[in-house]
């Protein structure tokens, strides 16, 4: 069939949660698709093998608007069928059907008799994944727990640290623990004090006692994971660390320390974004913002990893990734990103929309989000929008603003 006949014979349909129909005129786009694939590189052969695996979820971009004298009635009923959790299914011209799920939306009304909706559409699975009786915290836990032990095993058998080494970790020790100052509280300074103690003494032994250098360091990483604070600052705080461990890497004996310490910082994220506080993921994007992280911060590892290779016939330098160690990152990292896609599909969504006419705070909280006794939507409202104090009580005709569903 040609796209003209596409065109012509397939109408634009989008059928929501609650199973209810609605045909509004679209607009062309693009969309995008990735594939789960773990790169191999060999001493002494050029390029990289590529493993290529399922294709992940693609991405929809959709533009598409409601049009008519009673564009505004039949915009009303889509967002309230929007609201429905339950995946969407849309028959597209080019695309087929799709069963999705938006991640966020937004509307505009600059017209009178049209009303337009932006939507990052994303195809989902039709069951949950991964199954499992365990749940999404014991599974990664355990997979952190291999990671260091492969990180321990790694610094252990491939490195021969000597006294050069000593002065290098302390002060790597100490620049890493400072990334944590501003998460300390009362109850939590002196066991990180004493834990940093602990990782700077061992370090003395550390020709007879490698090992105990690796697991202590790993314990001054991984604590800061389990704090009772907002997720974002202890992922944040724990890529600052992961970067001070990066700049240690100089000779053969600094990056088999980087290889383990560095996983391990990757594996506290990933346990810290498996563990948020109750407010932590409300919407969408900021689950998305914790797997973003994540994901940066494991590809610049694998970069570095790739870079630090030096070929087999250079002896004295010759150095390759421990290829356990990477396996059982790739593994936790993987499974941890699996969670909080299938965590931010079960957030709320993001609406934008534009104030059709001079109102205030107060009236705008009531309508998207309702009024509660300890004002905590008029504060969450105010705070998402960056409303001041001079927009208080006039909040002007066309300003833009965000809630969520």
């Amino acid at each position: 069939m040609s796209w003209e006949d596409k065109l012509n014979n397939i109408k634009f349909t989008i059928i929501t949660g609650d199973g209810k129909t609605y045909t509004p005129l679209w607009i062309s786009g693009e969309s995008s698709i990735e594939f789960n694939t773990k790169k191999y590189d060999f001493i002494n052969v050029e390029k990289s093998f590529i493993d290529r695996k399922k294709a992940q979820s693609s991405k929809y971009p959709l533009t598409f608007y409601f049009q008519g004298e009673d564009n505004i009635e039949q915009a009303t009923k889509f967002l309230k069928s929007a609201k429905d959790s339950r995946a969407w299914e849309v028959t597209h011209p080019f695309y087929g059907t799709i069963i999705g799920q938006p991640t966020t939306m937004s509307r505009g009304d600059n017209s009178y008799n049209v009303t337009r909706f932006s939507v990052d559409f994303w195809e989902t699975l039709t069951e949950d994944y991964p199954s499992a009786n365990i749940s999404t915290k014991d599974v990664i836990k355990k997979k952190v727990d291999v990671v260091n032990v492969f990180g321990i095993t790694n610094y252990t058998k491939g490195s021969s640290p000597s006294s050069a080494d000593i002065s290098v970790i302390k002060q790597n020790s100490n620049d890493v623990a400072s990334k944590f100052n501003g998460l300390q509280t009362t109850d939590t300074s002196t066991t990180y004090k004493n834990k940093l103690s602990q990782a700077v003494k061992s370090v003395d032994s550390i020709i007879a006692k490698p090992g105990d250098v690796i697991q202590n360091n790993q314990d001054l990483l991984l604590l800061p994971s389990t704090y009772e604070l907002p997720v974002v600052k202890r992922i944040n705080a724990l890529y600052l660390a992961y970067l001070e461990v990066r700049s240690v890497i100089s000779g053969k004996n600094d990056k088999y320390y980087f290889e383990s310490i560095a996983a391990t910082a990757i594996a506290a994220i990933a346990q810290a974004a498996v563990n948020p506080l109750e407010d932590d993921y409300i919407t969408r994007d900021q689950v998305n913002s914790s797997a973003e992280l994540l994901l940066n911060t494991y590809t610049d590892y694998l970069n570095t990893v790739d870079e630090a290779q030096v070929d087999r016939y250079n002896i004295e330098n010759e150095w390759a990734p421990n290829p356990q160690v990477q396996e059982g990152l790739y593994d936790l990292v993987t499974d941890t990103l699996a969670n909080l896609y299938e965590l931010a599909f079960g957030a709320k969504q993001e609406r934008i929309v534009e104030v059709d006419y001079d109102t205030n705070l107060i009236v705008l909280v009531h309508r998207y989000m309702g009024l509660d006794e300890e004002d905590k939507n008029l504060e969450t409202f105010r705070t998402i929008n960056n409303i001041k104090n001079d927009e208080v009580f006039t909040i002007k005709k066309g300003r833009k603003i965000k809630y969520f569903v």
